[in-house]
């Protein structure tokens, strides 16, 4: 069995143990590349049903707002505040919420004031070139799912009805990259150039043999 914690990944369970109750060293080994191999070239998973209507509402609020997106995504930090981030119009935009969104029901994440509002204006070909790999991920997701106790978690809802997760990716596959392009949207001083090179990394690990 193999559990996800916010400082790694815990492995436990008989098979890696040999006849006589001792580790086996090399289905050790080959844990490990497992491990690294999931991280390294996972993409989305499916995403649970009920997360369908926290996705729907946000898309209502940000309609109500002006925005019209394509793309939702929330993530919901353990130890801090929810955001909430959409693409459409040539533009990322991003809610920020007060408070902590860890360890409390989905209806919570998002029930705080809205502390910041920011907006990333692309171009057309730059917009296209951020939404379309996030876009293929969430349609075509199909990484096994990994959970744990402290970390984040990224909820993907592209047009009325694909969802995709992901929590706490990490490695050098498509769902670390995703995760770094909307952490780098969401940060303190985005880098337009930064956003940009993420979303050619994407497409280059998809591109990839």
């Amino acid at each position: 069995l193999v559990f996800g914690a916010g400082i790694g990944v815990v492995v436990a369970g008989h098979e890696l143990f040999d006849e006589r109750g001792q580790v086996d060293t090399t289905n050790v080994r080959l844990e490990e590349r497992a491990r690294t191999r999931f991280e390294n070239g996972g993409g989305l998973s499916p995403c649970d049903g009920d997360m369908q209507h926290v996705l729907a509402q946000q898309r209502s609020r940000l309609r109500a707002m002006g925005e019209y997106p394509e793309l939702v995504i929330v993530v919901v930090p353990t130890f801090s505040g929810a955001r909430v981030v959409a693409l459409g119009k040539n533009r990322i935009t991003s809610l920020h919420f007060a408070g902590e969104s860890g360890f409390m029901p989905p209806a919570d994440w998002l029930a705080t004031a809205v502390v910041q509002k920011r907006v990333i204006q692309l171009s057309a070909s730059e917009y296209f070139d951020v939404l379309s790999p996030i876009a293929r991920h969430v349609r075509y997701a199909m990484t096994a799912r990994r959970y744990g106790l402290d970390g984040v978690s990224y909820y993907f809802g592209s047009g009325e009805d694909e969802c995709a997760f992901a929590w706490s990716p990490r490695g050098n596959g498509p769902a670390g990259a995703i995760s770094a392009l909307i952490d780098e949207a969401t940060s303190e001083t985005p880098s337009h150039d930064n956003i940009l090179a993420l979303a050619r990394t994407i497409n280059r690990v998809d591109d990839s043999p």
